[in-house]
């Protein structure tokens, strides 16, 4: 049945793929690709693989269900990105007016310069640099330091990305996207950070065909991904290895191997749980929540989400902020010795399924399908306008990690204050009147008719192509 399930499921993944290639004129930056890439690696050759060690652990009847939980998540996932209302983005406010190629570039360096600033002030909190680099990932003072500034890095990649969506138009900015992509890819091979360094990748492939308006050639892309597969599964070996005072014992034994070792090696790196599972692997917790959930829990009933009211407030402002989840965390200790608050994730259809069973596996798959959806509605036109180029390089990135991780909803501490916030704040100044003459700005696509609008979501380079060859003029 399990083979069944994987060939089922590997069907369903070249149909919604090939539907929406074909619906694209093969856009293949598109988020949902990542997406699905990481959700079949995840669920299908994860569950597949680790079947043995779920049937161990949490006995064989539970993985039909397991089964039955990822087909009903695909399924929501692809109905939400279906319904979505991509051709009505074009009438949303930032993306009806004309805005301002200067303040999408001044925008993006003052968020480059408060994250480097944010970070530098989090390394002298954490002891000085001696200190910070004296451990393998940073050896920072996490736990008395509020997130707000240990995450202000993370305001490079949209950084980048007002940068880059700038450089469409005005060359200068492009120079100073790519110091700012050298220095967060830099930045996160120091500290063993294989996200830094995927979004890296990606942000750059976003950037350069925003630049050059076309989509890059697959032999291309296949070089980013083998690069970025190659530089991950290196640092999954070697960043034990990255911190002052190391011998490099790793990195060195990794490169005494041969070149074919070497390469087996570290492509192998990204798969490093494969045929070796424990009660914390990501996809067996997932089964766990699956067996466990309302048997020997009782659902959540999305109590989960209430901590979103209060854990805006920094526990230095308020040191004894409620934790809603305290109490499910607990009894999921009692029960499987860890839980989606411990480390190790239940993935995201584990989170869901916590709940309210497959009620809420549907629904908030949905909701997952319509945020892809919406970030993807901005990628069909990102050779077009320069505040869909912001909003997809600044989100699409995150779509890959996105199956392991707790979902959405969850993520809303983190996505809002350092991507949506930044993003709606400077699109907006970018949008405001102008005292320079002169300025160069992009002409309102809200005035092109409806049927244009159409072909312009659908296949806009498609669309533009015929634009210049009817009256030689660009968008």
């Amino acid at each position: 049945m399990s083979l069944t399930f994987f060939f089922a499921l590997a069907l369903l993944m070249v149909f919604f793929i090939a539907r929406i290639l074909r619906q694209t004129q093969n856009n293949y930056l598109l988020s949902i690709f990542q997406f699905l890439f990481s959700f079949f690696a995840l669920y299908g050759f994860g569950l597949y693989d680790a079947r043995e060690t779920i049937a161990d652990l949490h006995g064989e009847d539970v993985l039909p269900l397991c089964f039955l939980v990822v087909l009903l998540g695909l399924g929501g996932i692809a109905l939400g990105y279906r319904v979505f209302p991509k051709s009505r983005v074009l009438n949303w406010p930032h993306l009806r007016g004309q805005p301002q190629i200067g303040r999408l570039g001044a925008f993006g360096v003052i968020l480059m310069v408060v994250g480097i600033a944010g970070e530098l002030y989090f390394i002298r909190h954490s002891g000085g640099a001696q200190v910070y680099f004296s451990k393998a990932r940073g050896a920072g003072e996490y736990e008395t330091t509020t997130a707000y500034l240990v995450n202000l890095r993370w305001l490079w990649v949209p950084g980048i990305a007002f940068l880059a969506a700038a450089g469409t138009r005005a060359k200068k900015w492009r120079k100073t996207a790519i110091a700012g992509l050298v220095l967060l890819g830099a930045y996160n091979f120091v500290l063993g950070q294989r996200t830094g360094i995927f979004l890296t990748i990606v942000v750059t492939v976003y950037s350069l065909a925003a630049w050059r308006r076309r989509l890059p050639k697959l032999r291309t892309m296949a070089l980013a991904i083998t690069a970025a597969a190659l530089m991950m599964g290196f640092l999954v070996i070697a960043r034990a290895d990255f911190h002052l005072g190391s011998g490099f014992s790793n990195t060195r034994k990794f490169f005494e191997q041969s070149p074919t070792e070497i390469l087996n090696k570290a492509l192998l790196g990204n798969i490093k749980n494969s045929g070796h599972y424990s009660s914390t692997s990501e996809i067996v917790l997932f089964a766990g929540f699956v067996r466990v959930f309302p048997q020997e829990v009782d659902f959540d009933y999305f109590k989960y989400y209430e901590s979103l009211f209060v854990s805006w407030v920094p526990h230095i402002i308020w040191p004894t902020r409620p934790d809603p989840t305290r109490e499910k965390v607990s009894q999921l200790l009692e029960v499987l010795g860890t839980s989606h608050r411990s480390g190790p994730t239940p993935t995201l259809l584990g989170m869901y399924y916590m709940h309210l069973g497959l009620a809420s596996v549907f629904l908030l798959s949905i909701l997952t399908g319509w945020f892809l959806a919406f970030v993807d509605a901005h990628g069909r036109i990102l050779f077009l306008h320069p505040s869909a180029a912001v909003v997809f390089i600044s989100m699409a990135g995150y779509a890959l990690s996105m199956p392991i991780e707790l979902g959405i909803l969850a993520q809303l501490p983190q996505l809002l204050p350092f991507t949506v916030v930044p993003v709606v704040a400077g699109l907006l100044w970018a949008k405001a009147p102008s005292n320079k003459r002169g300025q160069v700005l992009y002409r309102a696509i809200r005035w092109e008719p409806a049927q244009t609008q159409m072909e312009l979501m659908e296949a806009p380079g498609a669309w533009l192509a015929k634009r210049r060859r009817t009256n030689g003029e660009g968008v």
